[in-house]
């Protein structure tokens, strides 16, 4: 599965970081033992469930606080379990409802992008600029 995931990200242009533990954000001052945290311009969020199909993570919005900061860092890691990634988004869908049945989700697959007229594109328009997928296996 974890294969089908690294093709849809690429695809995609969604960097994928491969990591034993996500001890690494500690290091930069955030709070792991959290479902979320953010610090300056960097934050993360723990996804329930990953769909490989579509490279999208799906989050728990439980709190209006929780979404108004990551959606404001400028760097966003999306950590996940190697055994949270499912095959397709109904799938990933059907996961993250059965760990938590009554709460309010988000699919995030990528920073926002738009462009204008002139096709001049621009990424993180409402929301991080760079998103970062990080699978702890």
């Amino acid at each position: 599965m974890i294969n089908k995931l690294k093709e849809s990200l690429k695809i995609n242009k969604i960097e994928l970081l491969e990591v034993q533990s996500f001890v690494f954000l500690a290091e930069m001052g955030l709070d792991i033992s959290k479902d979320y945290d953010c610090l300056g311009n960097i934050g993360f969020v723990k996804a329930l469930s990953v769909s490989a199909e579509s490279a999208q993570a799906i989050i728990d919005i439980d709190k209006k606080e929780k979404l108004e900061k990551i959606m404001t860092v400028q760097t966003l890691y999306i950590l996940f379990s190697f055994n949270d990634i499912k095959e397709n988004l109904i799938e990933a869908y059907n996961l993250a409802k059965q760990k938590k049945p009554s709460a309010y989700f988000i699919f995030v697959s990528q920073e926002s992008k738009t462009a204008d007229i002139e096709k001049t594109l621009v990424s993180g328009v409402q929301g991080p600029k760079k998103v970062i997928f990080v699978c702890e296996k």
